[in-house]
């Protein structure tokens, strides 16, 4: 644990909650189970898991994308966890959400 750990203080990305100090995880066990609840979250289109379900995906040959993978569904415009993680990443590189997020893939 380092001195800067005592000053600035392990915060979870998605409700701020103050975080153990040798946490592994940007979120509290309460958004980790928020978390696993929008992982498990089937599509309202097809009903498919979110590894499974390909709607609305098209194949971008300009950057040679030929699949994706989605861990989770995502909207700009709705609050959940995985938009926090998304944005903690987009905003701040947050180390531990991109560690997490990584090992999930």
């Amino acid at each position: 644990m380092s001195f800067l750990s005592w000053i600035f203080v392990p915060k979870c990305v998605s409700c701020k909650r103050r975080l153990s100090h040798d946490t592994d995880y940007p979120l509290c066990p309460e958004c980790l189970l928020g978390w696993e609840r929008e992982k498990n979250a089937v599509c309202p289109m097809c009903g498919r898991a979110p590894d499974l379900c390909a709607c609305g995906l098209t194949a971008d040959t300009d950057h040679m994308i030929r699949v994706e993978r989605h861990l989770s569904y995502y909207s700009p415009s709705q609050d959940s966890v995985t938009k926090s993680l998304v944005f903690s990443i987009k905003e701040n590189l947050n180390a531990l959400s991109v560690k997490m997020l990584a090992d999930e893939l």
